[in-house]
């Protein structure tokens, strides 16, 4: 009799984790924290070009190098089981050194201050073998963008806000072997740019995520992650007229996750961007690479 039960109660069990829905595939690049989990994640980047060019009226001007440093805090919160909300905000700092031609000589700009505060929203869809990304990114600039001058320091905000939403779909393909690919488009609002006491409306600049693809390496307490994207700069114009055209630029990224212990993840990676040549006009940049470093530290918070 005990034999009988025994085998009743393992095919109910069967049954039930047939009929039992799937779970979402879940990794570290597309992150969704679990449910009543807050993630707080300090990080720390560190960006500089290769030296380029600038043009005007057809002649070179201009040898310019950037170096920008972002200091940023980013809040993840698992509302859901398989979504969450989230925040990120920057402090930054970007350099901009030209060698100029001709009576100027060389030129040191500093753009400093807080960036744009970002809200979003991501979510898992468990759709058999595969789940789906989705989500959406609010764009808040508190005020005008502001242009470095020679006296005095710009700032870092754009001038407008933004809304992104993306889609994507990730999978786990073997045991501890992850694949995904993420598109997004950024739709931009008219921003207002002051420069001394000129002041422009800048339009358009909608950036299109053609493609993310993204492999992950699960291994604990290591895991690793290679991502390929390509996106489309959307041109813009400033009050009315073309200022800056559309290219698109790869980049090619790599990061590394140590979990420290059952809370506490340190993230670190390494990134290569490739800007084209961009021409509106007579006026102009050659095309040059910007490599950026960067570290974190994630903490996870289980909140009653």
């Amino acid at each position: 009799m005990r034999a009988l039960l025994a085998a009743l109660a393992l095919a109910a069990a069967q049954v039930h984790a047939a009929d039992a829905p799937p779970s979402a595939t879940r990794t570290a690049f597309f992150y969704v924290p679990m449910k009543g989990v807050l993630a707080l994640t300090p990080q720390t980047l560190y960006t500089l070009s290769s030296p380029f060019d600038s043009t005007r009226s057809g002649a070179t001007i201009a040898d310019t190098t950037l170096r920008q440093g972002t200091f940023g805090l980013s809040m993840d919160y698992g509302a859901l089981s398989a979504l969450s909300v989230g925040a990120l905000g920057n402090y930054r700092r970007l350099d901009t050194r030209t060698s100029a031609r001709g009576a100027q000589g060389n030129i040191a700009l500093t753009n400093e201050g807080f960036s744009d505060v970002s809200l979003y929203v991501r979510g898992l869809l468990p759709a058999g073998r595969v789940t789906l990304l989705y989500g959406i990114t609010q764009g808040f600039s508190p005020d005008h963008a502001a242009t470095a001058l020679a006296d005095s320091h710009g700032n870092q905000f754009s001038g407008g806000h933004s809304l992104q939403p993306l889609l994507g779909l990730q999978a786990e393909f073997a045991q501890g072997h992850f694949l995904g690919l993420r598109m997004s488009y950024l739709k931009r609002s008219d921003r207002t740019v002051e420069s001394g006491t000129a002041v422009k409306t800048l339009s358009g600049g909608d950036d299109f995520e053609l493609a993310t693809i993204y492999y992950e390496r699960r291994s604990m307490p290591w895991m690793a992650d290679l991502v390929f994207s390509l996106d489309r700069i959307g041109e813009t114009r400033t009050d009315g007229v073309l200022s800056a055209a559309s290219y698109t630029t790869p980049t090619l990224q790599a990061r590394g996750y140590l979990t420290l212990s059952r809370r506490v993840v340190l993230i670190a990676g390494y990134g290569i961007q490739k800007i084209p040549s961009v021409t509106a006009g007579a006026a102009g940049t050659s095309g040059y690479l910007l490599h950026t470093v960067g570290a974190g530290l994630r903490t996870l918070l289980v909140l009653p």
